[in-house]
């Protein structure tokens, strides 16, 4: 566009949004959708700004134009869309498991209450290298086909560098759960509700602690598959570095020293025989500083810690406690019953729909960002 093409004695806002409507139907803004800014815009025509802006405002009312907060505006597509894909909210999250299958369940039941439906995009790990890639796929594809929002798990064990930020700027995005460095850069102004790892993980260890408990151990993951000695904090993932740093907080509010007085021990991959932590950990249970509390990062792992304190001869619950995370219904099932952390994943699910619903009735709101406390169920092991 250039002033040349405004023509005398029509209002020159009327004559950008004509252009603009011609360049649109063109196809001009195909790639991305987006426009260019309304100060570049008013330097090529030599017009003011605002006048630019008059005649988006007026494209905006016609539904020819969307206004994104912090991304800019946007042409909006007039492909086919299905009528049922805009009744459809896609759920990219795991849907295996105790920890997350609940919280699937939620979704889909308070979804179908607002006559939405939930199409599952399974996100649980993996061997198949190409399952990231082809998930991908599965939700490019149902942006390009106007699903009406997207619920995403933003942990970073999920592959998010096979999605660019293109593939999502239509839709409205909540990252559930976790919200790691990935999905961060890929939607930086989706919703978030996620669980407080720090929170958690600090109120979990000052449990420990104000039951006089001192020579503490941490059973944890990697965050890598490197070696461990080899990975250094600031590359773990997001989730790992609230923990730790939960942990070091509530450690040094009751006067200890987190490096000294900690032991941290990383678990070994999830398909190895638990007997391969029993050299590690059964050592911790003996002599006269013999570790009195663990706190397992995911209650499964303590499963490793119960084994190896029997072959310690060690009592759980008297001269050892231990607890989890995640309060998955097996804690139940340890003898004695396991202390852990609930994530409260009913509460993020019900926060998810309500962040998709506030959206449709108001596509203009600033992003949610809520962190949910995790709650501390404590029995006997602890």
């Amino acid at each position: 566009m250039t002033n040349e093409t405004l023509i005398q004695n029509v209002p020159k806002y009327r004559q950008i949004e004509d252009l603009l409507k011609k360049q649109i139907a063109d196809g001009r803004f195909a790639d991305s959708g987006k426009l260019p800014p309304e100060t570049e815009l008013a330097e090529q025509l030599g017009v003011h700004r605002l006048t630019v802006n008059r005649a988006m405002a007026s494209l905006v009312s016609q539904g020819m134009l969307e206004r994104k907060q912090g991304r800019g505006t946007f042409a909006v597509s007039r492909r086919p869309r299905s009528r049922d894909m805009e009744r459809c909210v896609v759920l990219g999250v795991r849907t295996q498991g105790h920890v997350f299958a609940d919280q699937v369940q939620v979704m889909v039941d308070r979804l179908r209450q607002h006559g939405l439906h939930a199409v599952l995009i399974d996100t649980s790990p993996s061997s198949d290298v190409g399952r990231p890639a082809a998930i991908a796929e599965q939700v490019r594809q149902m942006v390009h086909d106007g699903a009406h929002s997207l619920i995403l798990d933003g942990g970073d064990d999920f592959l998010w560098s096979h999605l660019v930020s293109d593939d999502l700027v239509s839709a409205h995005v909540v990252f559930i759960n976790r919200h790691d460095q990935p999905s961060r850069e890929l939607v930086p102004h989706a919703d978030v509700i996620a669980s407080d790892y720090r929170q958690g993980s600090d109120l979990a260890m000052s449990h420990l602690l104000d039951r006089g408990h001192r020579r503490l151990a941490i059973l944890s993951y990697s965050g890598t598959q490197l070696p461990e000695h080899a990975v250094p904090l600031e590359k773990r993932q997001w989730t790992y570095q609230a923990m730790i740093a939960g942990c070091r907080a509530a450690v040094e509010r009751h006067g200890l020293n987190f490096d000294r007085d900690v032991r941290i021990v990383y678990d070994v991959p999830m398909d190895e025989l638990p007997d391969a932590m029993d050299s590690r950990l059964v050592p911790l249970f003996g002599g006269s500083d013999a570790i009195t509390g663990v706190f397992c990062f995911g209650d499964y792992r303590a499963r490793r810690v119960y084994r190896a304190a029997g072959l310690a001869h060690r009592v759980i619950g008297k001269d050892l406690a231990i607890l989890g995370y995640y309060d998955t219904p097996w804690c139940r099932w340890f003898e004695p019953p396991l202390s852990s952390m609930s994530t409260d994943p009913a509460r993020i699910a019900e926060l998810a729909v309500e962040a998709v619903m506030s959206k449709a009735n108001d596509p203009n709101r600033p992003p949610v960002r809520e962190m949910v406390p995790p709650r501390l169920m404590a029995r006997a092991s602890s």
